[in-house]
């Protein structure tokens, strides 16, 4: 499945079962995996998620179904912080997923807060590379991957949906979306904002090894 980031990366994800302790004999607990570019460009990051013990002990199991989540969404996160370079060598980068990810005084995952306007694009962009791009039949609006990664409940984005339908950008059958070709139309824009993302996301990393 296909998952992009705030800033219109789409990613597809695959990771190395199971997750096991640091080798280094730190705390941590680790899972490799990969994040592709899905955009034809060969990009990709190579990446080891370390799970500090804070996260482990919140985490109903070690289980890809309760892992997998957080690991997509900690992966987009530090993409949408550019801490993360998307490149074609084989290098693994680490990607922390500890307290910066998760409340322990709210006892809640914390993401990305996002305006009902953020989200409106959001989802016009998830449908465009689901559906348009991806070749998708459908797109899956109340994914709770989706919902853990902008700090909502799966209703929030079934209201962003529905507001989308009424405009014409998309159409709604139960929590699947399929675009209208209105929102088709757009297929350059949303190229175009994958591009830019990713020249900014180089951009910092060129600087940072100048």
């Amino acid at each position: 499945m296909l998952y992009q980031t705030l800033h219109g990366i789409p990613l597809v994800f695959s990771f190395e079962w199971p997750v096991h302790p640091s080798h280094s004999g730190s705390d941590w607990f680790v899972l490799h995996g990969n994040a592709v570019v899905d955009d034809g460009s060969a990009l990709h990051a190579e990446v080891a998620i370390n799970l500090s013990r804070a996260i482990v002990n919140v985490l109903p199991s070690l289980e890809p179904k309760d892992v997998k989540p957080i690991a997509i969404n900690a992966v987009r996160k530090v993409a949408d912080t550019r801490d993360l370079e998307f490149i074609k060598s084989g290098k693994r980068q680490p990607v922390n997923a500890s307290s910066r990810i998760y409340s322990l005084v709210r006892n809640q995952w914390t993401f990305n807060d996002v305006t009902d306007a953020d989200l409106r694009d959001f989802i016009e962009r998830k449908v465009y590379w689901d559906c348009v791009h991806g070749g998708g039949a459908k797109s899956w609006i109340a994914d709770p991957v989706e919902a853990l990664y902008v700090n909502s409940q799966p209703e929030r984005l079934m209201q962003a949906a529905r507001a989308l339908a009424t405009d014409g950008i998309i159409t709604i059958d139960a929590e699947l979306a399929q675009p209208t070709q209105q929102l088709e139309s757009r297929a350059a824009e949303f190229q175009q904002r994958t591009q830019a993302a990713l020249a900014a996301l180089e951009a910092k990393h060129a600087y940072e090894r100048a």
